[in-house]
């Protein structure tokens, strides 16, 4: 068995892990979604919370780590990843997990080597080190653009709550708060930056604007502009929401017919692609033989790379056919 054959092992060894991980949260999301807690008499208060269970063992860490190295500094460039409502995470966290995930990544592949009986190459130990500190950055970008995608889905819902507290006869400040108070997670954290903008004096069409530049949808800046128009104009704002509300739908509906499309081409696309690369993967780690004749040999290294080339351009035809029809 080579050292890259170990390589594979460990990242094979972590993305399991991730999936596990990923898994439980999904069953505590489906879980949570059951209960209604907003209908019961009493909610319960015993809730498991896995990841704030994780987060509090990462501030630990991040305490002792931050007493031997000064770590808030470089740290900063992670402060756009909390959102309001996560004051249990901090930027040197982030920075913190970086690290435990590269020294995780080195035991596994000292473990790896005693347990192959194979001697210890600086080359990969360098690659196993990189992939750990920079992997997580990837999560943290994947995790952020999921709670903005979360905004840009819900703008009709947006407008729904703001319509009605403006019919209430409540003002834009008041209508910004009853969506906060009606809404949470991304969508709560995000006009609780409207709200913000709105105490240091910018107009509601101003805000949502900005709104826009951090979730750069059409429809929050079709909202934006409208009501840029509306404040200019003096047009009654219910009246504007009750258009604006209609539009939107009348989008939505459109945009949801040619995504139903592309997103059978894509799960065609997607199953095509990776059934084979399953494949190959099934048969490496089940094949002792047929693991020691791709990585134990330079022929063997040969014909991978000959078999990356053939897939690439199997997944470019794919893409080609899709495409076209």
């Amino acid at each position: 068995m080579s050292d890259y054959k170990v390589l594979f092992e460990v990242i094979i060894v972590i993305i399991v892990i991730l999936l596990v991980f990923f898994l439980v949260r999904l069953f505590q999301s489906i879980l949570k979604s059951k209960r209604l807690e907003e209908y019961s008499i009493s909610p319960r208060g015993n809730d498991f919370n896995l990841e704030k269970k994780l987060w509090k063992i990462i501030n630990n860490i991040s305490d002792i780590l931050n007493y031997v190295v000064y770590m808030e500094d470089a740290a900063k460039k992670y402060e756009k990843y909390i959102k309001s409502g996560e004051e249990y995470k901090r930027p040197v966290d982030y920075l913190t997990i970086k690290i435990v995930f590269a020294m995780l990544m080195i035991v596994l592949y000292m473990f790896e080597l005693g347990l192959h009986g194979l001697h210890f190459n600086f080359f990969v130990f360098l690659l196993v080190l990189i992939f750990g500190f920079m992997f997580p950055n990837l999560l943290f970008m994947l995790e952020d653009r999921r709670k903005r995608k979360i905004v840009s889905g819900d703008v009709i819902k947006i407008v729904i709550l703001m319509s009605n507290s403006f019919k209430s006869g409540r003002n834009a400040y008041q209508a910004v708060s009853d969506v906060i108070d009606r809404t949470d997670g991304a969508i709560k954290e995000e006009f609780i930056h409207v709200r913000d903008d709105l105490d240091h004096g910018l107009g509601l069409g101003d805000a949502l604007g900005r709104l826009y530049e951090r979730v750069p949808d059409n429809d929050v800046l079709y909202l934006a502009n409208v009501l840029k128009l509306v404040n200019k104009s003096g047009v009654n704002v219910s009246l504007a929401f009750d258009n604006i509300e209609e539009t939107i739908v009348e989008k939505k509906k459109e945009r949801d017919s040619i995504n139903n499309i592309k997103n059978s081409n894509r799960v065609f696309r997607n199953v095509m692609a990776f059934i084979p690369l399953i494949l190959f993967l099934i048969v490496v780690i089940l094949n002792k033989n047929y693991q020691m004749l791709l990585f134990g040999t330079f022929n063997g290294w040969k014909i991978i790379a000959m078999e990356t080339v053939i897939y690439i351009v199997y997944v470019a035809m794919i893409n080609y056919l899709v495409r076209r029809n």
